[in-house]
Formats: structure tokens, sequence, C-alpha cells
């Protein structure tokens, strides 16, 4: 009947070369329900370097923004390091460690954390 609908659209764009890594993901989203429509847009930006086999630092920004409101837009900060124990035996496996500090658009610190992961790809 058309009075609720989703639609998408994203974009994913990636760099290597020797130890660099840059990398930029986007997203369009529109949601029609029978009350409106609400617009959300965001981005991810990663860049990181590995300087040697076992460590990678890494810098990020990500930011989400939604029609209609400044309260709900928020921008991330990220610095962190990824550390692959075994980085021949399991090139795969790495520990994550990354700190974030978010700020809503109208100025005021959303919030901080710090993040610890161990992820094994497959």
């Amino acid at each position: 009947n058309g009075a609720r609908r989703l639609t998408a659209a994203g974009l994913d764009v990636s760099f290597y070369r020797g130890g660099l890594s840059l990398e930029l993901e986007t997203a369009l989203v529109r949601q029609e329900v029978t009350g409106g429509a609400l617009t959300k847009w965001g981005y991810a930006a990663i860049a990181a370097y590995r300087v040697h086999p076992m460590f990678e630092p890494v810098l990020a920004i990500d930011e989400v923004r939604l029609e209609g409101g400044l309260d709900d837009d928020e921008r991330t900060y990220w610095a962190g390091l990824n550390v692959f124990p075994f980085p021949d035996q399991i090139p795969t496996a790495l520990f994550k460690a990354g700190y974030g500090i978010s700020v809503h658009s109208h100025g005021g610190t959303a919030h901080q954390r710090f993040a610890v992961q161990f992820v094994v790809g497959f």
C-alpha cells in the first residue's frame, strides 16, 4: 500500500598499498511510514598502517546524521591498535584495542569508550 517503505543505498571503498589500508563506507537510508519520513545518513573512514607484522595503529572517524534533530547527530573519533599475535600461523587472528570519543553536532560531548576485542576472521 506504500504506507511503509525503506530505501537504502551504500558505498564501500578500500585502498591497500604495502602496510597502508584506507577504507570508507557510507550509507543513506530513507524510511517512509504513515506519519512521514526519516532520512538517515552515515559514514565511517578508517586509516591503518602495519608498522610491523604484529602491530597496526588505527585512526578512524564515523558519523551518523538523522534528519529532523541535531540531538541525534553524532560523530566519533577513534584511535587504536591492532595486535596480530600469530601473523604467520593465523593471520586473521587479532586483538583490537581502541579509544573513542563521541560528540553531538550541537557541541556537547556524548560519551567516551574504550573497547578491547579478540577477532578471528574466516
